[in-house]
């Protein structure tokens, strides 16, 4: 087609529809990607759950304000993970939280820590101290507080972290059970009963969390359902009067209270919860699809724009390049300075690229060897 002919209406019609499709594959594919109608999507399954047991120090004007620092009391790192439910009863999840595009799963842990309590004297009478009534900072009692904190990790995407017991601040009769579990030398098996109202019983794992800044390692998930619970904090010795005595806390949330005489060391009495789990992207878009849809339109858009920028950017600067009515003698001294390299005839190829610079440099030249006129008949 000769410069300045007017282009056939099939050709505008093929160029216009093809922008309008890109437009649209930009701003509408990852809309579906994202979507649960997407066939590519795939399990972002749990690949593992363990629980912390802890208790704070603080004051009573802020019990989250740790004094004495954080108390480790043991970590529950055995566990089950079980998605293949019930028809029937996922069918009934589905239905009761409107979830259908994400896997459910029965989360189990034992309710015995893995590891002995080993602590030492300065942190014990740091607590002890905390715990007696009438010791504190600045005349005030300090408090002290349980918690157990969930970890969910799975195959993509930040680790999601549950507070199931969040900063239960002790009462008197309970710091009195307390300060009989933190005694060496009782060995009888001490509880502490904490009634938790809003225990969390079904929970949700989205792809990406908006509350989360770029540098947080953990997501927030959505609790979907509560319920009260009495969660009972199990101290235990074994081997006493021996030289190999160990102590170890457990959990018992089956709601029977302290029993002096078994401490539950199975999956029934221990921490059992419902988690629903989105989807992924699968294959290239699995890691971008766990930044969330507004990380990955991001991408998209900053990809889109550049290209568009590469072909727009810096026109003003080679429009009297790129209007040339008829640059074939321009073209042809390039060609020749291409065959005078691949002939190793340096004088002639340094010669024509001065040629070429004068050119440039000059209007004048330019306009009376590609003519001044830009219209076309």
């Amino acid at each position: 087609m000769r410069k300045g002919a007017s282009q056939p209406l099939y050709l505008k019609i093929l160029l216009g529809g093809s922008l309008i499709a890109l437009m649209l594959l930009v701003s509408v594919g990852p809309l579906i990607i994202f979507s649960p109608a997407n066939p590519i999507q795939t399990e972002n399954a749990l690949t593992k759950a363990q629980a912390s047991l802890y208790a704070n120090i603080g004051t009573n004007t802020n019990p989250q304000i740790v004094d004495g620092a954080r108390i480790d009391l043991g970590l529950i790192s055995r566990f089950r993970l079980t998605s293949q439910l019930p028809a029937l009863e996922q069918q009934t999840l589905t239905n009761r939280f409107g979830e259908w595009a994400t896997t459910w799963w029965d989360v189990n842990l034992a309710s015995a820590t893995e590891n002995q309590w080993l602590i030492n004297n300065a942190t014990l009478e740091a607590l002890r101290s905390a715990l007696l009534p009438g010791q504190g900072l600045e005349g005030q009692n300090k408090t002290v507080s349980l918690n157990v904190e969930l970890t969910l990790s799975r195959y993509s995407g930040r680790n999601a972290v549950i507070k199931l017991v969040d900063d239960h601040v002790l009462t008197p009769l309970q710091r009195e059970q307390m300060l009989q579990a933190t005694d060496p030398a009782y060995t009888n098996p001490v509880g502490i009963m904490v009634d938790t109202p809003n225990f969390p019983q079904v929970v949700r794992l989205p792809n990406s969390d908006s509350s989360a800044g770029s540098g947080d390692t953990s997501m927030t998930p959505v609790l979907l359902e509560r319920a009260p619970r009495d969660v009972t904090f199990l101290r235990s010795i074994s081997g006493a009067g021996s030289t190999n005595v160990q102590q170890f806390w457990s959990l018992d949330l089956t709601g029977n209270g302290i029993n002096a005489t078994h401490v539950p060391n199975s999956f029934e009495d221990g921490i059992q919860l419902r988690v629903a789990s989105d989807t992924l992207a699968a294959s290239a878009f699995a890691q971008i699809g766990a930044g969330g849809i507004v990380a990955f339109y991001t991408i998209i858009f900053l990809g889109a724009f550049n290209i568009i920028r590469g072909f727009t950017a810096g026109s003003r600067y080679r429009i009297f390049l790129d209007e040339l009515p008829d640059a074939r003698d321009l073209v042809d001294l390039c060609d020749g300075v291409y065959i005078a390299r691949r002939g190793s005839d340096l004088r002639r190829e340094f010669s024509l690229y001065e040629t070429i610079l004068r050119l440039y440099r000059s209007p004048e030249a330019l306009l009376a060897l590609t003519g001044g006129d830009l219209k076309y008949d």
